[in-house]
């Protein structure tokens, strides 16, 4: 028996599920074709209960994960498939491997996305046909598909990604308490985390503890516990056991921008007075560096921004001479984002100035 899965290795967990059905009906996969996207069966009698996990350039079983009744089953390339018979599976292999190739895999569908639209032929050919007086909508045909199909796929591999991270990061919302809340705005905290933290402490001091953050506005509510720290973090790129690790020391999530990529995170961690103040690290050459990494990160996202916006703005304002209301509203929106976009690499800039030398203070 064969049947054809095209996206399967975008949608590990149901391509796991999908597996242990055919078993139970008494279909045992035999090989995958990585290439043709084709899963071929065979018939077992009786069928099996049978739990299977999707590795991806994982190495050898460990000892491990043998004792726990897992064992190769079948290989193709750089995937392999595992699989235990046990009536109860405990323990499951690690997915960072796979974790990793759906995240690049994500964001870089998305980029190309993104820089096709902005600067491929598509751009200049709307604009072209929308200032002619015989405009040649046949010529859009083409590169219109050829985005169509690129934002399709990136939007599919790209949801498929956020699944697959919500299921391996275990992430779950926090008790919120019904209790009388007070709301405060806070823009580009993100950029401040050192400012950002003592902030919180203040607002503790008078009384309130976070309940939750949404963008900028951070709900409060009164405190219920006499001490607590707060962590504010930024990371390049999250591991899988990044919360649970946390979570289990016993800090408690109140924000996280749920992305993988450039995550933010704020944390927060009831104490007695008789103990220290709990902390991530203590190690003031480590926050420095994370500052310094986090500053990095942020203006390499701003500069790039910068770069297709004054690329825009060039075709907008130089090469185009049509002076029609559609393009006159476009030149001024793209002159408002850049504007915004300085203005708010300057605040990275004197944001990161401001959090070194809070950490020379301290």
């Amino acid at each position: 028996m064969k049947q054809f899965k095209l996206f399967w290795s975008y949608r590990i967990s149901y391509t796991e599920r999908w597996l242990e059905r055919m078993a139970y009906k008494g279909y045992i996969l035999k090989d995958i074709n990585r290439f043709t996207r084709i899963f071929t069966f065979d018939k077992t009698v009786p069928p099996n209960k049978v739990t299977f996990s999707i590795q991806y350039n994982s190495g050898a079983l460990s000892e491990s994960l043998k004792s726990d009744g897992w064992q190769e089953h079948s290989t193709t390339g750089k995937w392999g498939i595992l699989k235990n018979e046990d009536i109860i599976v405990s323990f499951y292999p690690s997915r960072e491997s796979l974790f990793k190739r759906i995240r690049l895999h994500a964001y870089l569908f998305l980029m190309l996305s993104i820089f096709y639209l902005s600067t491929g032929p598509i751009n200049l050919l709307i604009f072209e046909t929308i200032n002619t007086n015989d405009p040649n909508y046949a010529a859009l045909i083409i590169p219109v598909l050829v985005f169509l199909a690129l934002a399709g796929l990136s939007t599919f591999v790209f949801i498929s990604y956020r699944t697959f991270e919500k299921k391996t990061f275990n992430l779950k919302d926090e008790i919120k308490y019904d209790r009388k809340k007070i709301r405060k705005i806070r823009l580009a905290w993100m950029y401040q985390p050192l400012q950002t933290k003592i902030w919180l402490d203040e607002m503790h001091h008078k009384g309130y503890e976070l309940e939750s953050v949404f963008a900028t506005i951070f709900s409060f509510v009164p405190s219920r516990h006499e001490k607590i720290a707060y962590e504010v973090t930024f990371e390049p790129k999250l591991k899988s056991d990044y919360y649970i690790i946390h979570k289990e020391i016993g800090w408690k999530l109140k924000y996280t921008s749920n992305m993988s990529l450039l995550n933010y995170s704020i944390w927060a961690m009831p104490y007695d007075e008789a103990n220290n103040k709990p902390a991530f690290s203590y190690d003031v050459s480590e926050k420095r560096l994370q500052i310094k990494k986090a500053f990095r990160m942020n203006m390499t996202i701003a500069i790039f921004l910068l770069f297709v916006l004054a690329q825009s703005m060039y075709m907008q304002w130089v090469l185009d001479t049509d002076s029609s209301t559609i393009n006159t509203v476009l030149k001024y929106l793209l002159t408002c984002m850049t504007i915004f976009w300085i203005l708010l690499s300057v605040k990275i800039i004197t944001g990161y100035r401001k959090e070194k030398n809070l950490l020379k203070e301290s």
